[in-house]
Order: C-alpha cells, then structure tokens, then sequence
C-alpha cells in the first residue's frame, strides 16, 4: 500500500497497544492493517463494554454456548454487519459468510470481503471465533 493511501484511510495505535523504545512512541498502524485491526476489536468487543460508547462491539461471546444453528449463524452475522455499518465507516461490506464447517472442534470462521471507501480496494480478512474459554484459543481434541 502507498503512503498516499495510508494517508486517506489512516492510521491508530497498534493492538494491543506496543511501545517503540528507541522512538519513544506508540507503535501505529496504517491502511488496511488499521481498518484489520480495527475489525478485530470490533468483533472481540462486547457492547456495553466501553463505557463512552455503551452499544460499540459485537456481541460474539453470548452465542458462544448455544447450538450451531441456521438461527445462530443468522444472528452472528446480522450482529457483525450491524456493527461494521454502525462503527466502521471506512469500508463497504461486500459478503459475510459464517463458516460453521469445523464446529465440531468448536470454531466457526469469519470471512468478511470489502471494499475500501475511499481507495475503492478491495479486500478480506477472516475472523476465527472460537466456543472456548479466552479468545483465540482452539478447542482441545
């Protein structure tokens, strides 16, 4: 990504946060790294988590115990592009698709595609969300 398009989609602290002791600063992000990242908190925040902004985040932890379901799936999706529409301007969301293949060993993927707003690329990322205790961690065998 160029520098001119890093500019026009921007630029936050990295997550979590890290500290560059030679420059004395925050580690930034920029581009699509940042519109990533921010996604993941996005998805790994619980509404009513972040006391200025009550209704920021997803949500994903109340379904962790319930059944994979169509209905589920359903409302983990409706729950994740309500969030993105709401809380990430920067990008237009193409497809979602909630991947329920490997629930058995207690994951469901994420994929999201978009397009950048501003630069009009197009990218995507997926998001593991596993029914485990901790975030990220696989289900043991």
């Amino acid at each position: 990504m160029s520098a001119a398009e890093d500019k026009i989609i921007g630029s936050s602290w990295a997550f979590p946060p890290r500290f560059n002791q030679h420059e004395q600063s925050a580690v930034m992000v920029t581009g699509a790294d940042n519109i990533a990242q921010s996604l993941n908190v996005l998805f790994g925040t619980q509404r009513g988590e972040r006391l200025l902004v009550q209704e920021y985040g997803c949500d994903l932890s109340s379904l962790i115990y319930r059944p994979v379901s169509a209905s589920t799936a359903a409302t983990l999706k409706n729950q994740i592009e309500r969030a993105i529409v709401l809380y990430e301007p920067r990008i237009i969301l193409q497809k979602l698709v909630i991947d329920t293949s490997d629930s058995i060993n207690g994951k469901v993927s994420i994929r999201i595609d978009w397009i950048e707003e501003k630069t009009n690329n197009r990218r995507n990322m997926v998001f593991p969300f596993y029914a485990a205790e901790g975030t990220l961690i696989p289900a043991k065998s």
